[in-house]
């Protein structure tokens, strides 16, 4: 297992992911240089300064929307861990996580929830001849609004990480009666709501496997500690009790 925490691992993920360069309708996927970037943050570190491989950007209308940057790869590693069975995705984006979900053998099938036309024509031309994309499903539709039963489900339809929005989803995403359930399930972030409010040292001995090993790796990482635990700390342990987590 790479450290995610690392260069090696974000090339290995471009790698895989095989960006291709793309226009059409306002949408743009383009790579772009690692250097000249000032100074390169990630998920879980500050002050991280630099080389690395040319970063895939996906820009919508001008506004840059998503990238393949430490901080992404880092934020995902958690949700690819957990992912199995029958998995829902609520945002497309680039399709990283989709493809990386659906090439686990672990994964049957990958249900995916997304509003923008756009993305899913760039997915469908670029990606539709993986051998991934046959697990895939994709569903032209807001994820709040999907149905079904799933063994796990991802959300990451957020622009930033842990708005007030997402707490009002993991509260009533998945209730009795809306038609969606999900045994487990991860928003985009949440771990870093659980650091905020918890402590790394407790979580590194949580019974939680693939969280214990994400925060003893990001500890072995030797870097620098985290660029802002989350200002508020009652919305961090909201977030904990929105997602059934048991911390007593």
């Amino acid at each position: 297992m790479i450290n995610p925490f690392t260069t090696a691992y974000l090339k290995q993920e471009i790698e895989f992911y095989d960006p291709v360069p793309y226009e059409n309708d306002g949408m743009k996927v383009y790579l772009r240089p690692i250097e000249g970037f000032t100074r390169i943050d990630e998920f879980l570190n500050k002050g991280f300064w630099s080389k690395g491989p040319d970063i895939p950007i996906l820009a919508m209308d001008g506004v840059l929307w998503m990238s393949l940057t430490w901080m992404e790869v880092q934020s995902h590693w958690l949700p690819i861990q957990r992912a199995n069975g029958k998995v829902l995705v609520g945002g497309l984006g680039m399709g990283y996580a989709a493809l990386r979900f659906a090439a686990k053998a672990s994964v049957d099938k990958v249900v995916v929830y997304e509003t923008d036309a756009r993305v899913i024509e760039f997915f469908e031309e670029t990606k539709g001849h993986r051998e991934e994309f046959k697990k895939i499903e994709i569903v032209e539709a807001d994820v709040r609004a999907a149905k079904g039963e799933y063994d796990f489900a991802y959300i990451d339809i957020y622009a930033t990480l842990l708005p007030d929005e997402m707490l009002k989803d993991a509260e009533t995403m998945f209730l009795p009666g809306t038609g969606c359930t999900a045994k487990r399930f991860h928003f985009w972030g949440q771990e870093l709501a659980q650091l905020s409010a918890i402590g790394a040292e407790e979580l590194t001995e949580h019974n939680d496997v693939d969280i214990a090993d994400f925060f003893s790796m990001w500890l072995d990482s030797g870097k620098e500690d985290l660029i802002s635990t989350v200002p508020d700390y009652d919305f961090c342990w909201d977030l904990i009790n929105a997602l059934g987590l048991d911390y007593n």
